[in-house]
């Protein structure tokens, strides 16, 4: 059977290893000019057709303000799907410098669906005690 998004050799710095079907951006250090995967628009909002050169006003504000300050991985909350999303965002510098040195590659993952299992978890186990710590003292 073959994996539906297989991975390719590790990049330096990245782990789990960089995917054909994971969002990334590469954007230069000011973040001035950007090209993306078709993953990244999905998530972003952004035309497909774009994605050769895009210009800076196609990102949400926060991301490129954030990028143009970023020295490592941050985490972002930004308007994606209708709703705020919360996104890891690994920041290292693009191996194959796509526009030019300095480069960097930005690889975005959608935390927001873990985020709330881990609260829903989180709040059922504390339920759980509740009804064991009442049913002991019963």
């Amino acid at each position: 059977m073959t994996p539906l998004c297989p991975l390719p050799p590790p990049l330096p710095g990245f782990a789990p290893p960089l995917r054909a079907c994971d969002a990334w951006l590469a954007v230069t250090p000011d973040a001035d000019r950007l090209t993306f995967s078709d993953a990244a628009a999905d998530l972003l909002g952004l035309p497909h057709d774009a994605a050769a050169d895009a210009l800076p006003g196609s990102l949400p504000e926060s991301l490129r303000d954030a990028l143009r300050q970023a020295d490592g991985d941050f985490i972002l909350t930004v308007p994606a799907y209708g709703e705020e999303r919360v996104l890891s965002v690994r920041v290292a510098d693009d191996p194959d410098a796509r526009l030019g040195p300095g480069t960097r590659l930005v690889v975005l993952h959608d935390d927001t669906d873990t985020i709330r299992l881990q609260r829903a978890l989180a709040d059922s186990e504390g339920r759980l005690q509740a009804i064991l710590g009442a049913a002991m003292d019963a």
